[in-house]
């Protein structure tokens, strides 16, 4: 008998078979995926005649109560549902094993497992399935190194978040170094981990996320351990009071940089000339960054694949910087926040960037409904943020009415 579920979609199916096998597709055919040929089906089909392969891939897309619905349809339904990874998460301790447990003799694989808040403990980490790809534990404050080592037996683990566990060291860094297969990892608001973590991190040679947020244990030098992950993508460092000039030089070899979020504190223009060598940098983000000047910005300027810049509270960017600034023609994000020192002239600059889609100039308390007249030629932008500036009036607002696509003003 042919289920609703299978009636109401059936007139959207489609006959799929391997290329490979059919030789050359007919002129009524379309490739869509490598090595599968979609043809349209002379009848309606049911979901228990679909291939496996679809089958999975669509089911994929269900939430947890879908996915069990499908397994009472059909034993078909059920072997391919049950065989998708499920994504858990959990709040509360007494529920955790129950959970498990259920999973386990409904023989469903866990992918993705999030335990959330103070609850948990070492002990439960004994235990995991070992066919977690996904564990994040952010939160849970009292996690400790010990529970790292029952983690470390975890080796299809991909990803992990162990943010604001306050309570490990570098031992404990230690431990998650045998997860060779990590490709993410955030340690941010870890304060205890220290230079010597760095160290361990660096064997996780397959790494493309580092996040270390606020990690005050670590500085400048510690960065020469993370040189080695040479397939680095994205690294946060935002907050990280003690990084410096040095620590730039010697990430500045890390060509697959594309996110880079940095403290301002001890860096200098000195040190963005190291970071102008991330010629893939999309993202950067610097914040108060004290000791930045135009020249710094001009080092900035040779990051033309620049999507997104960040220079909140930038107190010595002048006209002159903002000048450097539009030439990175692919910028669709610009925070200016608090650079009080720009002007109409500075905004003139800023109006030649056509790909803008978001700019905040907040606190910029120079610049006047004049500066609002390039502003107003930025026909892709969707946001602007003229909080506490205090020289734009009704009639500069009204310049901003034939941003026809701006959906977010504050003012």
């Amino acid at each position: 008998m042919t289920s609703p579920i299978n009636a109401s979609i059936s007139p959207l199916f489609f006959q799929i078979q391997n290329a490979q096998r059919m030789g050359q597709p007919s002129e009524s055919a379309e490739l869509n995926e490598p090595g599968l040929l979609i043809k349209p089906a002379k009848m309606p089909l049911t979901l228990e005649t679909l291939p496996t392969e679809l089958l999975s891939i669509m089911m994929r897309y269900l939430d947890g109560a879908s996915l069990n619905t499908m397994r009472l349809v059909s034993s078909t339904l059920n072997q391919v549902a049950t065989a998708i990874p499920v994504p858990i998460k959990i709040t509360k301790r007494d529920e955790l094993q129950e959970t498990l447990i259920a999973l386990i003799e409904s023989k469903r694989k866990i992918s993705t497992l999030t335990l959330c808040g103070e609850d948990f403990s070492d002990e439960d980490l004994q235990n995991l399935p070992a066919s977690l790809h996904s564990l994040t534990l952010e939160g849970c404050v009292n996690i400790t190194d010990a529970g790292l080592e029952h983690i470390s037996r975890l080796t299809q683990l991909q990803h992990l978040d162990l943010s604001n566990c306050s309570l490990i060291t570098d031992i404990g860094v230690e431990h998650v170094s045998r997860l060779t297969q990590l490709q993410q990892i955030n340690l941010s608001h870890c304060a205890k981990i220290t230079n010597a973590g760095l160290g361990h991190i660096s064997r996780l040679t397959q790494l493309r996320q580092l996040g270390l947020l606020a990690c005050d244990g670590i500085t400048g030098l510690g960065l020469e351990h993370v040189s080695r992950l040479t397939q680095l993508q994205h690294l946060k460092l935002r907050y990280c009071r003690y990084i410096n000039d040095t620590g730039l030089e010697h990430i500045s070899g890390l060509t697959q940089l594309q996110e880079l979020d940095l403290p301002g504190g001890d860096i200098t223009d000195a040190g963005l000339e190291h970071v102008s060598k991330l010629t893939q940098l999309r993202h950067l983000y610097l914040s108060a960054p004290d000791h930045i000047t135009d020249i710094g910005i001009e080092h900035i300027s040779k990051l033309t694949q620049l999507q997104e810049l960040y220079l909140l509270g930038s107190f010595h960017i002048t006209d002159t910087g903002l000048e450097h600034i539009s030439k990175l023609t692919q910028l669709q994000e610009l925070d200016l926040s608090g650079s009080f020192r720009i002007t109409d002239t500075g905004l003139e600059h800023i109006g030649k960037l056509k790909q803008l889609h978001w700019l905040d100039l907040s606190e910029c308390d120079r610049i006047t409904d004049v500066g609002l007249e390039p502003i107003s030629r930025l026909a892709q932008l969707q946001y602007l943020n003229l909080e506490y500036c205090y020289g734009i009036t009704e009639v500069g607002l009204a310049l901003l009415s034939r941003l026809i696509p701006l959906l977010d003003l504050s003012s």
